[in-house]
């Protein structure tokens, strides 16, 4: 009996072991008292079982879905009210956990352990909690667009890419900071077609922070409207900057908004409007705290010609007038010439026919014979 005891525990070690091992776990970083979303995925199936566990000990439930809801009954004390699933997409195979509010006490190792009727799987994340995350910013100057970040942890890695993909020739700098962490930036040439939408990432020690900027050019017109987004999102900030002066701030979790005065007159519900100023307006919006979406938009001078474009313009226009007036006099000219001699022509023609039916009418009338000499 002893020995089946200790293989039994032999057996469940080792298959712990192997569990442990079978994958590298998922490494997530989130800001003190904000949202965090702890990754799980599986293959889709049916009849889906869903544990969420902190720490090794699978006595501490985060959270448990079975049934196709939520059992918040197994929940421990310090997590209630706090986590949720994505449930209209654990058909799809998304398990991932949504924490929020986190504290200092959150940080560990969670296990998410799924079982299917197909089958059963689990995976492991480690998150990280730390005072602030740091914010990736986007801008443009002439025709270099920047990205940049402070208050890195060591080694940050930084990489761009567009969508149309493109050819980038890009020079990154990494800098220590007094504070022991470290500020990196990236510069490369700008390419402003409109259709270009370029995104900066920055991963370090498990976090990855993003910013995407896509650009458009407005012409300045009464009816003028420069909007961000076309949704609100859940715990957002938005900024507008013109010619990298901020114009407007707010949040959406406070509702708090700030306005420069000299554009009151120009904002409505977070949009620009009756602009009179040509120049770079940007909205940088804060979609979460890992990601911000930059637009761009150039707003310049209707197209006009120049004095000298008007000019030309009008010269190249009386010259072709005149050209189509001496076209149209040729040929009238030539018209008529050809009429009058064709008229000509007709003249010659009716007076020699004439002419020949009078000598041929002399010749057989006899009324003008010679009279005939007789003899004596």
């Amino acid at each position: 009996m002893a020995l089946k005891r200790t293989m039994l525990l032999l057996l469940l070690t080792l298959q712990w072991t192997l569990r442990q091992v079978k994958g590298q776990d998922s490494q997530v970083t989130c800001p003190f008292r904000a949202e965090c979303i702890l990754p799980c995925s599986f293959p889709p199936s049916i009849e889906e079982i869903i544990h969420w566990h902190f720490g090794l000990n699978t006595d501490q439930t985060v959270h448990t879905y079975y049934h196709k809801k939520d059992q918040f009954k197994f929940q421990i004390p310090r997590y209630s009210g706090r986590t949720s699933l994505f449930s209209s997409q654990i058909p799809r195979g998304n398990a991932s956990l949504l924490l929020r509010n986190v504290t200092w006490e959150d940080q560990g190792r969670y296990q998410c352990y799924i079982s299917t009727k197909q089958a059963s799987q689990e995976s492991f994340v480690v998150l990280t909690v730390k005072d602030e995350i740091p914010r990736v910013n986007i801008s443009v100057k002439d025709h270099e667009l920047m990205c940049s970040s402070t208050q890195t942890d060591p080694n940050p890695q930084l990489s761009w890419t567009t969508d149309p993909p493109s050819d980038m020739n890009a020079k990154t700098v990494i800098s220590p900071e007094s504070s022991g962490l470290f500020s990196v930036k990236s510069t490369l040439d700008f390419n402003k077609k409109q259709d270009t939408i370029y995104t900066c990432t920055i991963r370090s020690e498990g976090l990855e922070i993003r910013a995407t900027l896509k650009q458009t050019v407005k012409s300045l017109q009464q009816d003028l409207i420069l909007t961000c987004t076309d949704k609100e999102v859940i715990n957002s900030s938005l900024t507008w900057t013109f010619n990298d002066d901020i114009i407007l701030t707010y949040d959406n979790r406070t509702s708090h908004q700030k306005v420069s005065d000299q554009w009151r007159d120009h904002f409505s519900k977070r949009s620009l409007h009756n602009l009179n100023r040509t120049g770079t307006y940007v909205c940088s919006r804060q979609t979460s705290v890992h990601r911000m979406d930059y637009v761009l938009f150039r707003v310049e001078e209707p197209l006009t010609e120049s004095p000298s474009e008007v000019h030309s313009g009008v010269k190249w226009s009386i010259l072709a007038v005149l050209i189509i007036l001496i076209i149209i006099i040729i040929i009238i000219i030539s018209i008529t010439v050809l009429v009058r001699r064709l008229k000509k022509s007709k003249a010659q023609d009716n007076r020699a026919t004439r002419t020949s039916n009078n000598g041929t009418n002399l010749e057989m009338s006899p009324l003008h014979r010679e009279p005939e000499k007789t003899l004596s």
